[in-house]
């Protein structure tokens, strides 16, 4: 199970996010080109899971979420990198149900456990704004993040 927990971990909370994307394109990790920041998009990653066994057969996993939010300068809505910021981070739950998701024999999509919110120098989501991406001066970049613990057992 320890192994595929990190999949599992990914597929679920993309699962997650793409209840709130709305009409802002949502891409998961190893699916866009680094090279350059698509106009309007979310960029999610998952760093971690780090796993701490705390008894015998029983798990603690930590992981951060982080969703890097790209906008186009739009001069009529001057608000809209704010929104779509603020959509994404409806996103960031207190709990994430962590499904069995995936392709192979034991992914059978059965729920495994939640995922809880952490408290993180007392804030749950934390916004960053870094303004105009270097690389296109027409898109503005942001990063929205929370930490996530899980238990569960082997």
């Amino acid at each position: 199970m320890l192994e595929e927990l990190p999949k599992w971990i990914i597929a679920s909370v993309a699962q997650h996010f793409e209840n709130y994307n709305g009409d802002v394109r949502l891409l998961i990790e190893t699916e866009y080109d680094d090279t350059k920041l698509l106009t309007d998009a979310y960029y999610l990653f998952v760093d971690g899971p780090v796993f701490t066994e705390t008894t015998k057969g029983k798990w603690f996993a930590t992981f951060q979420l982080i969703c890097l939010v790209s906008t186009k300068v739009d001069e009529e809505n001057l608000y809209r990198h704010v929104e779509n910021i603020g959509r994404i981070s409806l996103a960031f739950t207190p709990t994430i149900s962590i499904f069995k998701y995936g392709s192979g024999v034991a992914d059978d999509h059965t729920i495994i456990g939640c995922a809880e919110q952490v408290n993180e120098n007392g804030a749950t989501i934390i916004i960053s704004h870094f303004g105009k991406s270097p690389t296109n001066k027409d898109v503005r970049v942001a990063q929205v993040l929370s930490y996530y613990e899980f238990e569960f057992s082997t």
